[in-house]
């Protein structure tokens, strides 16, 4: 027999206001971001796109994951530059 735990991937959306690249208490959470999960799993199985949106503190969570490799993006716009440390 055979078992494994499931996992989450979560995080936290925010405005970069000082433009440092890195989290500082100026820096503001942003709501209603789209978050977007892909990956394989441990079978080798596709998972995904699965989406979600960031919630009123910024904060994501992609829940009941199997072992596997994952990748986590974001929705880009107009207007909005990522920054980076």
């Amino acid at each position: 027999f055979f078992n494994y735990l499931v996992a989450s991937k979560s995080g936290f959306k925010y405005e970069d206001v000082d433009g440092s690249g890195g989290l500082t208490a100026d820096d503001l959470p942003i709501q209603g971001w789209q978050i977007t999960l892909t990956g394989i799993d441990g079978q080798g199985n596709t998972v995904g796109p699965l989406t979600t949106s960031t919630l009123a503190d910024g904060s994501y969570s992609f829940t009941d994951l199997a072992p596997g490799s994952y990748t986590v993006t974001e929705e880009t716009r107009t207007g909005w530059v990522a920054t980076t440390l």
